[in-house]
């Protein structure tokens, strides 16, 4: 593998560890979100595709 191929590779995998950063970040913010309408616990999680304890942990910290 050149060089070149190694740094594009790393900018590939630097890009794709952001962007699901921030679909995590949009996930928990939608959570928010519900939690603060009283939303069900369902709801919150087919929506947003978390967890009930990472969802939990948000609610705690609001």
């Amino acid at each position: 593998m050149t060089y070149e191929m190694k740094i594009l590779e790393a900018h590939n995998d630097g890009k794709e560890e952001g962007l699901k950063e921030g679909q995590l970040n949009k996930a928990k913010d939608m959570a928010i979100k519900m939690l603060r309408r009283n939303e069900p616990m369902d709801k919150i999680i087919e929506y947003t595709g978390l967890s009930e304890k990472e969802i939990e942990e948000l609610s705690n910290q609001q």
